[in-house]
């Protein structure tokens, strides 16, 4: 199945991508080698394409970027710590679609639209395939698509080490609002925190707030805390 997103006036075709794409798929994420720890490798990717999927962007028939998406739950991710971590903080993991990192080449790597077209693949697979929420981690280093989260209805609900402790954003999004855990108190005020300052926003994470949106200001950007009901 391929379908076709218009990124500022270029055709683009995303296509789901199989085992003999493998080779490609690890260059693409060559970007992620900045962090302490990559987790693409040939095992980890073979262990995705068993249990989940994973989705290509082409543009002249080059490989521009990618993304992979699996059952929160599938037994090769268990045993991993980056697992361990976020069942500390949910319940039901078995409810949860997992997206994981989403590699994109330079020249792309700051669209937003790019991004939102992965997001709304996993969106979709996530409802046929009956999930109730999405969960994706970002790494903080390799963050520069965050707006397009925001924009597409996430909520950032942890700041987090995952494997190798690798400090990571973690959202989430509910697929059906009326089923949704994370229900936000509108009768709260916002609390704006600079961007900068993960320790105090990671702190109000840990204690029942959610952050929704970033605002862009010339002293830097502020991000938007709300209270979960």
């Amino acid at each position: 199945m391929n379908n076709e997103f218009s990124i500022s006036g270029t055709k683009i075709i995303m296509r789901r991508l199989f085992k003999y794409d493998i080779d490609e798929i690890i260059n693409s994420y060559k970007e992620y080698d900045k962090l302490f720890y990559n987790p693409i490798s040939k095992n980890f990717l073979k262990n995705v394409l068993l249990y989940g999927e994973i989705w290509g962007a082409f543009f002249n028939n080059k490989l521009i970027g990618c993304n992979y998406f699996f059952p929160l739950h599938s037994d090769f991710f268990k045993d991993t710590d980056t697992y361990s971590s976020i069942t500390d903080f949910i319940n039901e993991p078995s409810q949860y679609l997992y997206m994981g990192y989403v590699a994109m080449d330079n020249e792309y790597s700051k669209s937003d639209s790019m991004y939102k077209a992965f997001l709304n693949i996993v969106q979709i697979q996530a409802f046929r395939q009956g999930y109730k929420y999405i969960l994706h981690s970002m790494p903080i280093k390799m963050s520069e698509n965050i707006s397009a989260l925001f924009s597409n209805d996430y909520i950032l609900i942890k700041i987090r080490g995952l494997d190798y402790l690798v400090v990571h954003y973690i959202f989430v999004k509910s697929i059906f609002y009326e089923n949704s855990m994370y229900n936000i108190d509108k009768n709260e005020k916002d609390i704006q925190l600079c961007m900068g300052n993960t320790k105090a926003i990671s702190k109000l994470l840990e204690n029942g707030y959610c952050a929704v949106n970033i605002e862009n200001n010339p002293d830097g950007d502020n991000i938007i805390i709300k209270k979960l009901v």
